[in-house]
């Protein structure tokens, strides 16, 4: 099996190697200057484009600089700044420049070649092997479909690996979202993908009508013009930044009336302290106690403690502190 394979990864990267080396004759690398960095943290970056660029989110390419040139990730394109992921920290007060090579999807798929771990289920995709089946029950309402549309929902969540065709019109994008609604109710995470971003557009708009969609549900890569729903990329980046400052917010109040209770409670400790060390005589008045006024910053039991004795109040106000 592992010769067969072999020959299989061998015979596809010589074809993969062939369209790469006539795109790279064809086409070259452009060089993209970027100027006014921000450091954002964490090896993130935000640039200004000196031009208006046609960048995608998702894309890996090289960023040179004067040190030398690293891999980066375009997270977000908005206007005319862009955010990248790097691997190495940035000096943004240098020249840098994005340099975009039109064939590196190539370079990628040669990658995802030399990293196939799981023979069986690489010749089952080269239609060397059958594929894996085991009947299972679908867990989503698929009433709508004809029978046909059902009959591929089914294969889909029988088998590790299923191909679904049809002709223009026969309802294929309807039956993807049944199938990726069938696959969501298993627990399963998904990567669809397509060679348009139209039919990403149609697929998402139909699974945006279910009732369990919400924003974040999905993660939208590539540039669109159509609605996201709240799935692109730079939509989920600002979602979750919100959630994070807000709970940060919340527990600096929360830090902020911590601090201020110790510091009362020292005060209420510094109050009661002199007159308990005072009290020599035992005929003496005893100390007076703090009132339920004072305790009730601090406790909401404050009746119950302002009637105790003061040596009381103060050994439970320094519990507190």
């Amino acid at each position: 099996m592992a010769e067969l394979l072999a020959r299989f990864v061998s015979a596809f990267k010589r074809g993969i190697e062939g369209e790469l080396a006539a795109m790279r004759a064809a086409a070259e690398a452009f060089e993209i200057q970027l100027v006014r960095g921000e450091d954002l943290g964490t090896l993130r970056y935000s640039f200004e484009l000196s031009a208006p660029e046609k960048l995608v989110a998702g894309t890996v390419c090289s960023l040179k600089t004067r040190r030398g040139d690293q891999r980066i990730t375009i997270e977000r394109v908005e206007d005319d700044r862009i955010t990248i992921a790097a691997t190495q920290w940035i000096d943004t007060a240098e020249p840098c420049a994005l340099v975009v090579a039109p064939w590196f999807l190539y370079d990628r798929l040669l990658q995802a070649l030399d990293a196939i771990e799981s023979p069986s289920l690489a010749l089952t995709l080269f239609g060397k092997q059958a594929s894996a089946r085991a009947p299972r029950a679908l867990q989503r309402e698929h009433g709508a479909l004809n029978a046909s549309q059902r009959a591929a929902v089914q294969l889909c969540a029988d088998s590790n690996v299923a191909f679904v065709w049809g002709p223009p019109g026969t309802g294929k994008t309807v039956t993807l979202v049944h199938v990726i609604d069938e696959l969501l109710a298993r627990g399963e995470r998904i990567l669809l993908a397509s060679t348009t971003n139209a039919a990403i557009d149609q697929c998402l708009a139909k699974l945006s009508t279910r009732p369990w969609f919400a924003p974040g549900t999905f993660v939208r890569l590539g540039r669109s013009d159509a609605d996201t729903f709240g799935t692109e990329l730079a939509e989920i980046v600002d979602q979750l930044r919100g959630t994070r400052r807000d709970e940060l917010a919340r527990l600096r109040s929360r830090i902020g009336e911590a601090e201020q209770q110790i510091r009362y409670a020292r005060e209420l400790g510094a109050e009661l302290a002199p007159a308990l060390s005072a009290q020599q005589s035992l005929f003496a008045e005893p100390p007076p106690r703090l009132s339920a006024a004072a305790l009730s910053r601090l406790f909401t039991a404050h009746d119950a403690i302002a009637r105790l004795a003061a040596r009381d109040q103060l050994r439970i106000v320094e519990q507190r502190i």
